[in-house]
């Protein structure tokens, strides 16, 4: 069962560096797996193998991408919660057999609020990403 779980309250206290996230796209139905790389205001992850990569770039058509798009995100403990992600490798990464140079970002429900004020831009579309899909999969509105 997909539930809309809350970033700083339900999600990051059980993750830590190192653990996988399996991440399926409802849009695809393709799936691939995720080694965590740091928790901040989001999760930064990168992919775990290079078949993780190919399948996640196939998911997005084929490019990479900053257009992010909503996912399942299956969490270390088993449950599922909604997220929203890119494709678009940045900054530092571990793995070095991926095929994937540096991190992508994995966004969990925010308060709008808090989100506005501490990542403007791309922390907010990614928000609206996630309370877009859930409405669209429940009817319910997310403040």
């Amino acid at each position: 069962m997909i539930q809309l779980l809350h970033w700083f309250n339900d999600v990051k206290p059980s993750l830590s560096g190192g653990k996988r996230l399996l991440i399926y796209d409802p849009a695809s139905g393709l799936s691939w797996t995720l080694r965590i790389h740091s928790c901040g205001r989001h999760c930064d992850a990168e992919p775990l193998t290079d078949r993780d990569t190919r399948t996640m770039v196939t998911a997005f058509g084929g490019v990479k991408t900053w257009n992010q798009k909503a996912v399942y995100v299956q969490l270390p403990d088993g449950r599922w919660s909604l997220a929203s992600t890119h494709d678009m490798p940045h900054d530092s990464g571990t793995i070095k057999d991926n095929n994937f140079n540096g991190h992508l970002c994995v966004h969990f429900l925010r308060d709008m609020d808090e989100a506005k004020k501490n990542d403007p831009k791309y922390g907010v579309s990614n928000q609206e990403t996630i309370r877009a899909y859930w409405k669209r999969l429940t009817g319910e509105e997310v403040p």
